[in-house]
């Protein structure tokens, strides 16, 4: 039970005994008004111990020995609209709206005591009150409690379980990387006139930078923690991951996830049309390039053999024939041969 109260965040509890109650005249088992808070806490984080300390009444059926009973529970925070006492100045019933638990006591060392817990909204408030003189004035203290806490104050996600908060980056996977969740809303308490939206930040601190495939949604990956403007912690939860990552294929294992393999061969693809382009470009511009090569080599000829006779080429030969034909030439002779003419700038139509 030390142990278990310690885990809790109990700071200043001791127990003797499982049901701590101090022996007459001795105070053995000790604990603080916080320290009930937090192991309460706790506590409702289980729903069927969160049920049965939300019950107005248990029913018990008929035996052999007893009729049909009915037990109402001694939290009257829960169901009391009869009972009244002066808050603010005005009568109110016993009955808290949200009030779901938690627990009554006494003992001759502690007086009356209770622990009550409420719900409004998203926000859930613990009142703890010690050594009370009696029964009534406890709930009455708790109600002005509660009236204070849900009057001033109000809890804020900075991230709640359905959120993705990063990624985390797998190797040899299906996936290259994987979104990143809390497993518990990242929740805290705060002023109502704190603007925690613009003065709350997150910081995610991975267990390692990279995880090796496979992966598991719910695989706890690393810590979220909340900081306020002056760096002071107001919340943590384990960071988990929201997906699953397969073993990939034989890609991954050079670093390119299976989700990236289309991807890759289309970029690869892409990549060999481009080149066969640039080739045939570069083979277009070489063939122009020898062609206005032979068209100067032509005018060069034609400057040192005859200027102003123009030289003709065949489309079947890339050289000159050698021969000079005369424009008065008969137009028989050369009807059955197709030429290109040239002068010093080129081609002539």
């Amino acid at each position: 039970m030390n142990d278990r109260a310690i885990a809790c965040g109990a700071k200043d509890t001791k127990y003797t005994n499982p049901n701590g109650l101090n022996p007459s005249g001795k105070v053995n088992n000790r604990t603080t008004a916080y320290d009930i808070a937090v192991v309460a806490a706790s506590a409702m984080n289980n729903p069927e111990f969160a049920r049965i300390v939300g019950m107005d009444y248990l029913r018990i059926p008929a035996t052999n020995k007893y009729k049909e009973r009915k037990h109402r529970s001694s939290n009257r925070c829960a169901w009391d609209t009869k009972t009244k006492v002066e808050i603010d100045g005005k009568k109110v019933p016993l009955k808290y709206d949200g009030c779901i638990g938690v627990k009554t006591g006494y003992s001759s060392t502690a007086g009356d005591c209770y622990c009550g817990y409420a719900k409004r909204g998203r926000t859930s408030l613990i009142v703890v009150v010690l050594n009370a003189s009696h029964e009534v004035p406890k709930f009455r203290d708790a109600i002005n409690l509660w009236n204070y806490g849900f009057n001033n104050y109000k809890t804020y996600y900075a991230a709640r379980v359905s959120d993705v908060i990063g990624q985390q980056k797998v190797k040899h996977g299906s996936l290259r990387e994987v979104d990143l969740g809390v497993n518990k809303n990242l929740a805290m308490t705060v002023a109502k006139d704190y603007k925690a939206a613009d003065n709350v930040t997150v910081e995610i601190n991975l267990d390692q930078e990279k995880i090796e495939a496979p992966v598991r949604q719910g695989d706890l990956l690393g810590e979220a923690i909340a900081y306020d403007e002056n760096g002071r912690e107001l919340a943590r939860q384990e960071v988990i991951s929201l997906e699953d990552a397969e073993e990939g294929e034989i890609l991954s294992h050079i670093g390119i996830a299976d989700e990236d393999a289309p991807i890759f061969f289309i970029a690869l693809g892409t990549l060999a049309l481009i080149m066969i382009l640039l080739k045939l470009r570069g083979k277009k511009r070489q063939h122009r390039k020898n062609r206005r090569a032979r068209n100067q080599r032509a005018v060069r000829r034609r400057d040192r053999d005859g200027e102003g006779e123009p030289i003709y080429f065949s489309e079947r030969n890339d050289e000159p024939s050698g021969e000079v034909i005369s424009g008065e030439q008969n137009a028989e002779d050369t009807a059955e041969v197709e030429v290109e003419k040239y002068n010093r700038h080129g081609r002539v139509e």
